[in-house]
């Protein structure tokens, strides 16, 4: 993640036998730097307000990150779970109550929420997209879990998340 990223507005949907794309947009992210919330070690007390740089209540409006997956999968609350094996990264997202899964393993990506389960190449979504899906697949949240990921998992930078991995090797 370099400065600035524009993750495409994508959206799938089946129509006969074959998968159509609607492109709509972007969605920008400006700031390399992103503050978030560890959500293991918060407790919501509204502390880390007076100390934030930034408005607003890091507790309530910063994406949450959690340490443990049994605590993602415990709570309700919106937020990120990444991890990663010898042979798979995983991302979970819950935006808005609705959970979504990311699996990447050398360059294929799985990505599955309520009524969808599909896979495709990470550079080339079109022409590699298959699965199944009762409704539209908005893909705009694999691209936002995708760049999590990419940026959290960096070789590059040393945050709490790639410190856990990086511990339990």
């Amino acid at each position: 993640f370099t400065g600035h990223t524009e993750i495409p507005i994508l959206k799938a949907r089946r129509e006969n036998d074959a998968w159509t794309f609607e492109r709509s947009g972007f969605v920008r992210v400006d700031e390399k730097h992103q503050i978030a919330n560890f959500a293991d070690h918060c407790n919501e007390c509204g502390n880390c307000d007076v100390f934030c740089p930034e408005d607003g209540g890091p507790y309530r409006v910063k994406p949450r990150f959690f340490g443990r997956k049994e605590f993602f999968e415990a709570s309700s609350a919106d937020g990120v779970y990444i991890e990663r094996t010898a042979d798979c990264e995983l991302v979970l997202g819950r935006f808005e109550g609705i959970v979504r899964r990311l699996e990447a393993r050398q360059g294929t990506m799985l990505f599955e929420g309520p009524a969808f389960r599909v896979t495709f190449a990470e550079n080339d979504i079109e022409r590699t997209f298959a699965g199944d899906a009762t409704n539209e697949v908005d893909l705009t949240w694999f691209g936002i879990l995708n760049v999590l990921r990419r940026a959290v998992l960096s070789p590059n930078d040393v945050n709490w998340v790639s410190c856990l991995w990086e511990k339990s090797r």
